[in-house]
């Protein structure tokens, strides 16, 4: 039985049919663009409102007219699932999913085998979707590979192993394998090179050696040149003064003699002084050796020290006439005023201690 949603021409809209209500109201023609399921969503999607649908060209007057049971098989009313032309009119019957079967692909339409075409199965989709572009059917090869010659592509048809190996084959190096030359070109090492290079020590460098002369003594540091210094290179000392660089010899530690005692040393180790007297026993000599004039007492003096330390022997080493003598007077004297000497070989052994003459021994010389 047929229904027609009747277009209301003075409100513009198309209204349902009893038993349905409601209405719609798209432009003219809309709801009859499309698919007969797009048509029914226009219709609001109720299976049951719109089952068949007749479509007619829309003008003011043209109704669109829908079936909601099974009708007779006839021009007007389409059997389901039916597509027919009657007067120019196209008439499509929807088949709804009861009417179509179980449409998943399961039961209705088989998976496809290699024999019989069917529905593509999941585990096939599986094996289709991790095949590559263009992968082809290339079966691996079990023959040994043939031994390492003439580059060639080869004419095969099969793939070989990844784990696949090739035979060297006997090729001593002569033709095939030229020796190598120096920044020219790759090749096999030479015997003579190979000697040179068991000849050679682990990490060794071709560094070149200096022929320059080697910088002179001073602060310590690892340089920055590239060459190397010859085995039985010198280098100068250079003017080094030793103040800060060499630090001054103590009692308990080596190092530079300080100028102090340089001038102690060589005042404590000259040459001896002959004075004829009177006259001055100087402070440059270690020992002075008194000669009288034979005149009876000569006069002596001794002037102070020139560094603290300083030792200084004096010692009557000739008489010129039986009783002469002599009187020495030093600067300052820390155990008297005066020395005299008047035997032969009298003697004093005097020490400077920065202030005055310290007697340390004396053979027959008196002290006044």
């Amino acid at each position: 039985m047929a229904k027609t949603l009747v277009k209301n021409r003075s409100e513009g809209v198309y209204s349902f049919p009893a038993p349905y209500s409601g209405s719609i109201a798209p432009g003219d023609g809309a709801i009859l663009s499309g698919t007969p399921e797009e048509v029914l969503a226009n219709l609001g999607g109720d299976a049951d409102l719109g089952r068949f649908l007749s479509f007619t060209e829309v003008s003011d007057t043209d109704a669109v007219t829908f079936h909601d049971t099974n009708p007779s098989a006839s021009a007007d009313d389409p059997l389901e699932g039916s597509i027919v032309i009657v007067g120019g009119k196209m008439q499509v019957g929807v088949i709804s999913n009861t009417q179509h079967g179980n449409r998943g692909g399961g039961a209705l339409h088989a998976a496809a085998t290699g024999l019989v075409s069917g529905f593509l199965s999941s585990a096939d989709k599986t094996r289709l979707d991790g095949m590559a572009n263009g992968a082809t059917n290339t079966p691996l090869s079990s023959a040994t590979p043939a031994a390492v010659g003439s580059a060639s592509a080869g004419s095969g048809t099969s793939a070989s192993k990844d784990d696949h190996i090739h035979a060297h084959g006997n090729q001593l190096g002569g033709s095939l394998h030229s020796a190598a030359v120096a920044s020219t070109s790759d090749g096999f090492i030479t015997g003579a090179d190979q000697a040179r290079l068991d000849g050679m020590a682990s990490g060794a460098t071709n560094t070149p050696l200096s022929s320059a002369t080697p910088t002179d003594l001073g602060s310590a540091g690892p340089g920055s040149g590239t060459s190397a210094s010859k085995d039985d290179h010198i280098h100068g000392h250079g003017n080094l003064g030793g103040g800060s660089l060499h630090s001054d010899a103590t009692s308990g530690t080596s190092g530079f003699m300080p100028g102090g005692d340089k001038t102690l040393f060589d005042l404590n180790n000259s040459s001896a002084q002959s004075l004829p007297t009177p006259g001055a026993v100087d402070v440059v000599h270690r020992t002075t050796r008194l000669t009288t004039s034979g005149v009876g007492a000569d006069a002596a003096t001794l002037a102070n020290g020139a560094a603290v330390g300083q030792r200084k022997s004096i010692i009557l080493t000739t008489i010129a006439v039986g009783g002469d003598s002599v009187v020495l007077t030093p600067t300052s004297f820390a155990d008297g005023v005066t020395l005299t000497f008047s035997v032969l070989h009298d003697g004093a052994e005097l020490e400077w201690n920065g202030a005055a003459w310290g007697l340390v021994s004396k053979s027959g010389a008196v002290i006044a």
